[in-house]
């Protein structure tokens, strides 16, 4: 089989803002988009629950004929990469909280994951690093969109950041940078960026795409020389592919 496609898996949605970067950093590359969205979310699961049923979408997502597979999860990333890599022929790259590229810059930093990579943030005890876990944020950005099928549901989340407490954090400006360690959480960065008014709003996404381009560039089969397109599969396709043409598409989505 022709291996044409890198594909990008996620729980559900999350996994299109990091679709968006990495069409822009590779315009001449093929995407395949897999949301698992009926599982989501991931980020209150047990590693065991994650590992089985990352497991069974690897394989599904591999009988398509892929080159590379992102695992575009900041919960999978942390938790089950490596073993993940044991089920597969193909490289796989995960996308992680660019936590310690902001210890490096020095300042106050804060973490906002879901519980489980919040967690294995809090265990490294990093200087400067605040780690908090949103237990319901990813799922109500998911369910509002699945729901309502737009852009709109997600623009109105400003109440599910209430819901974990955020708007009673009085710390606007207080920390010199914010992390967005959940895909989901892009596309309610307008929202965390008002409130905490940071100088720096980062995710992993930029540096995963980098990764991802590094091995194209070191492929001689690995450019396709055609239009950029995204083939979205699974139960949900119909779903990710009308949110995708929506967000990303029209109104030029930047994660």
């Amino acid at each position: 089989m022709n291996k044409e496609y890198i594909a990008v898996y996620d729980s559900g949605i999350g996994g299109i803002s990091t679709l968006a970067e990495l069409e822009k950093r590779l315009p001449a590359e093929k995407f395949l988009y897999f949301g698992d969205n009926g599982n989501a979310p991931y980020g209150n699961r047990t590693k065991d629950d994650l590992l089985k049923i990352a497991v069974n979408n690897i394989n599904y997502i591999c009988g398509f004929g892929v080159k590379a597979i992102v695992v575009a999860c900041n919960t999978l990333s942390v938790t089950v990469l490596d073993k993940l890599r044991y089920y597969s022929d193909v490289p796989i790259f995960g996308v992680f909280p660019p936590v310690e590229t902001a210890v490096l810059s020095g300042g106050r930093t804060l973490l906002l994951a879901t519980p489980v990579t919040a967690a294995v943030y809090a265990e490294k005890r990093l200087n400067g690093v605040t780690a908090i876990g949103l237990s319901r944020l990813a799922g109500e950005i998911e369910r509002r969109a699945f729901s309502l099928g737009e852009i709109n549901a997600v623009k109105h989340t400003s109440d599910a950041l209430s819901l974990e407490g955020l708007s009673r954090m009085d710390k606007a400006g207080f920390f010199d940078t914010v992390i967005l360690g959940c895909t989901h959480f892009s596309f309610v960065k307008k929202q965390i960026v008002d409130h905490f008014k940071s100088k720096t709003v980062l995710n992993g996404n930029y540096f995963t795409a980098k990764s991802v381009l590094r091995m194209v560039k070191n492929s001689k089969s690995s450019v396709n020389n055609c239009k950029n397109r995204v083939l979205f599969v699974g139960r949900y396709a119909r779903f990710n592919k009308s949110f995708y043409e929506k967000v990303v598409s029209a109104s030029g989505f930047i994660s």
